[in-house]
């Protein structure tokens, strides 16, 4: 009987579902999920190393020491903005989405990989000639 598989067909075939499995998992992820979460929001003073929020071409930092800006409250009243009213949340997705690019690549990789194993344990391997066996030395 004739093997229709051989090692290198599997592993091939191993290769490229996990390659798959990689690449879906990366891409289909949701890019709604990488905001700060509320209860770890920034305070404005520590965050001016990675934002720098103008008001009227001013930082805000500088319009809420001057007070020049007012927060109204539900019922009506206004008070100055004072810096622990501003508080920020970063959205990293796009740091992630570059992360992407190199797992995808990598993972793209893998899958192409997997792909020749699997050409190569299903169409070339079978055509190579294998040895004969070795003739009885009984008499």
């Amino acid at each position: 009987m004739k093997k229709w598989f051989n090692p290198v067909t599997i592993i091939g075939l191993f290769v490229v579902a996990m390659g798959l499995w990689q690449l879906a998992s990366k891409f289909l992820e949701p890019s709604d999920i990488w905001w700060t979460p509320r209860s770890l929001a920034v305070p404005l003073a520590e965050s001016r190393d990675r934002v720098e929020v103008l008001v009227g071409g001013e930082l805000l930092q500088k319009r809420i020491e001057d007070g020049a800006l007012m927060l109204k409250a539900e019922d009506g009243s206004s008070r100055a903005v004072e810096a622990p009213d501003v508080t920020l949340r970063f959205n990293t997705w796009d740091a992630r989405r570059a992360d992407l690019y190199w797992q995808g690549m990598f993972s793209a990789a893998y899958l192409a990989i997997g792909v020749a194993m699997l050409v190569v344990g299903l169409f070339l391997m079978p055509r190579l000639p294998r040895p004969e066996p070795p003739p009885d030395a009984t008499p």
